[in-house]
């Protein structure tokens, strides 16, 4: 049996009731297929700024340091730092 749900964007989610009633137990959204992919996104690239060791400030900043920026393209994050010639 499936049941129609509304997303918080406002579109209609086509859902089975058994998967409905899981996602209600686990405390999960109910959300179409658009929302979910941003909100995966959006884990990803804060996960990866985890691990870069770039903070939410730094993220909407040009520089974050003396050396140290930060780059968005599409869905690739690039971490620039200085070239320094050692002879």
């Amino acid at each position: 049996m499936t049941m129609s749900v509304y997303c918080r964007c406002g579109k209609i989610v086509v859902l089975d009731r058994a998967e409905m009633v899981l996602k209600l137990k686990l405390d999960k959204e109910l959300e179409c297929m658009e929302c979910r992919n941003s909100r995966i996104d959006r884990e990803i690239d804060e996960m990866n700024n985890h691990y870069l060791g770039i903070s939410e400030e730094d993220v909407f900043s040009e520089r974050s340091g003396p050396f140290k920026l930060y780059v968005k393209i599409t869905q690739i994050s690039i971490l620039v730092l200085p070239y320094r010639d050692s002879l």
